[in-house]
C-alpha cells in the first residue's frame, strides 16, 4: 500500500447511491454498509445506464455454482429499474445458461427482442471460463466478498484474480465489490492491503494504492453512510448491522475494571491468523487464585521469546501451527478459550471466535 486517502463523511440518504466513489475513478471500488440499503440496486442501474449508453456490458460474480440458478439469478435482477432506463424498448431483463438478457415482454408472456446486457458467472467455477471471450464487457460486480457465514472457497482470492484476468483480457474494467458489514475478517481487505477497516468512520471513502503489473491501481473503499430507512423487525446485534451499518458482532463476556484491579497478568501469548492477531493475557486473581483470559486485538509488534499460535510455518521455536497443546500446561492454558475467555468488546469477541475456528482445523 502506497497511501491512503480518507474524506469527509457522506450525508445520509434515502438510498445509497454511487456518485461519491464514481468521483474517484478507481479500478476496484468496495462497498459495504448496513443491509438493504440498496448498494447491489445502485450497482445493477448504472451497469445497465452504461449498457444502454455506451454497449457496455457487465459480469455478475456469486461465489457458487448454487448462487446463480436461473431461479436466484432472476431474483437478484428483478427489481432492476429496466423501463425507467430504456423506456419502451425493454421492459423485462432475465437470465438463462448464464446470460442477462434483456427483453419485450408482452402480455402473453411472450419475450421479444432478446438483446444480451450481461452475464453471471460463479467464482468456484473461474477455471471453466478461461475460454470465454468477453470482448464487449467493462464492469464487473462480485457480490457478497464478505462471507455471510466466515466461509471462502479454498484459493478464493486466486480463483478472484483468475477470473478478472480472463474478463478483463488486456482491457481496463471496473470492478464493484458489495457486501454487508458481516466480519472484517474477509480475505479481500488482506488482499488490496485496505489496512485501515478498523478504524474507517461510517459514513466515508477510503483510497488505496498498489502496484500493478502495468502501473498503479486504485481501490477506493466505501463505508457506506447510514439510509434514512429503518426495519422494526430486527433485534440485537443484527439489528446494528442491519439498520446502523455496523459490522455485525456477537455478545460476549467483557473484562471489568475491577477484574483487572483484582488480577495479575501471569503469561501471555498471541492467537493470529496471516495478519489478524488477539493478545491473550492469562490473569489470575490475587485473593481467589481463578485464572481468566483477557483477550484484545495485537496492533503491535510481537516481542521475541512470544508463544504465538498462527497458521503460518516457521522454524521459530515459540510458534505453534494451530491450536494443539504441546504439554498439559499448555493444554490448560488452551481450555480457558473456551470456559474463561474474557474480551475488550463484542467484535474483538466475534473475530476471536472466528480466528479460532480456523486454527482448530489446521
Amino acid at each position: 500500500m502506497k497511501g491512503v486517502l480518507t474524506l469527509p463523511k457522506n450525508k445520509a440518504a434515502d438510498f445509497y447511491r454511487l456518485d461519491e466513489i464514481l468521483r474517484h475513478k478507481a479500478q476496484y471500488n468496495m462497498i459495504y454498509g448496513e443491509r438493504s440499503n440498496g448498494k447491489s440496486y445502485a450497482v445493477k442501474e448504472y451497469c445497465l445506464k452504461r449498457f444502454r449508453d455506451f454497449n457496455e456490458e457487465f459480469v455478475v460474480i456469486r461465489r457458487l455454482k448454487s448462487d446463480i440458478t436461473k431461479a436466484l439469478s432472476d431474483l437478484y435482477f428483478s427489481d432492476a429499474p429496466v423501463e425507467d432506463i430504456f423506456g419502451d424498448k425493454y421492459n423485462c431483463i432475465y437470465t438463462q445458461s448464464g446470460r442477462v438478457d434483456l427483453a419485450q415482454l408482452d402480455e402473453d408472456g411472450k419475450k421479444t427482442g432478446a438483446t444480451l446486457c450481461g452475464y453471471v458467472r460463479a467464482l468456484s467455477e473461474a477455471q471453466r471460463y478461461s475460454s470465454g471471450a468477453y470482448n464487449n464487457v467493462k464492469n464487473i460486480v462480485l457480490e457478497e466478498f464478505i462471507s455471510l457465514d466466515g466461509r471462502y472457497l479454498p484459493n478464493e482470492i486466486m480463483l478472484f484474480r483468475h477470473i478478472i484476468s480472463t474478463i478483463a483480457r488486456k482491457r481496463d474494467v471496473k470492478v464493484f465489490m458489495i457486501a454487508n458489514t458481516i466480519s472484517r475478517l474477509s480475505p479481500y481487505f488482506r488482499e488490496f492491503g485496505v489496512k485501515n477497516i478498523e478504524r474507517q468512520a461510517i459514513g466515508t471513502i477510503d483510497d488505496y494504492f498498489i502496484d500493478g503489473e502495468n502501473g498503479q491501481i486504485k481501490i477506493a473503499c466505501e463505508y457506506c453512510a447510514n439510509t434514512k430507512t429503518r426495519s422494526k423487525m430486527f433485534f440485537g446485534a443484527d439489528s446494528k448491522m442491519t439498520n446502523e451499518g455496523k459490522w455485525l458482532t456477537n455478545e460476549y463476556p467483557h473484562i471489568t475494571l475491577e477484574m483487572l484491579e483484582q488480577s495479575e497478568e501471569i503469561f501471555l501469548f498471541i492467537v493470529e491468523f496471516n495478519d489478524t492477531r488477539f493478545c491473550c493475557r492469562v490473569m489470575q486473581n490475587r485473593e481467589t487464585n481463578a485464572v481468566y483470559l483477557y483477550i484484545t486485538p495485537k496492533t503491535t509488534a510481537i516481542k521475541d521469546y512470544t508463544t504465538v499460535y498462527t497458521n503460518k510455518t516457521t522454524d521459530n521455536p515459540y510458534y505453534r501451527r494451530g491450536l494443539i497443546p504441546r504439554t498439559a500446561r499448555e493444554r490448560d492454558i488452551l481450555a480457558l478459550i473456551d470456559s474463561r475467555a474474557f474480551f475488550s468488546d463484542n467484535l474483538t469477541g466475534t473475530e476471536f471466535s472466528e480466528t479460532v475456528k480456523k486454527l482448530k482445523i489446521l
